[in-house]
């Protein structure tokens, strides 16, 4: 993990990585056994707070209400928010935009 990055409290990290587009935070989980650790501990944070950040979501949607409310099979193998982002991130984002 970058010594810089990882001295900041680990809030402002998960924030920051809830920005960044869905591969890149597979990207990232993929460089070092530090950041694998990191990324896999919180999970649900980032990729919750990356659904709300590029909208796939609304802030007060649970997983439950989105699969509820968005009909279709589109979401049956969907278990949780970082399956909803992956899925959602390769549908919904122009590919110019990844």
């Amino acid at each position: 993990m970058n010594m810089l990055f990882s001295r900041l409290p680990a809030e402002i990290q998960l924030k920051v990585l809830s920005y960044c587009h869905i591969q890149t935070i597979l990207s990232v989980q993929a460089t070092s056994k530090a950041w694998k650790t990191f990324i896999d501990e919180n999970e649900n944070s980032i990729y919750h707070s990356a659904a709300i950040v590029h909208r796939f979501i609304q802030p007060d949607e649970t997983l439950d209400e989105v699969q509820l409310t968005h009909p279709g099979r589109w979401l049956d193998d969907v278990e949780g928010w970082k399956d909803l982002c992956e899925f959602a991130q390769n549908v919904f984002v122009k590919p110019e935009m990844t």
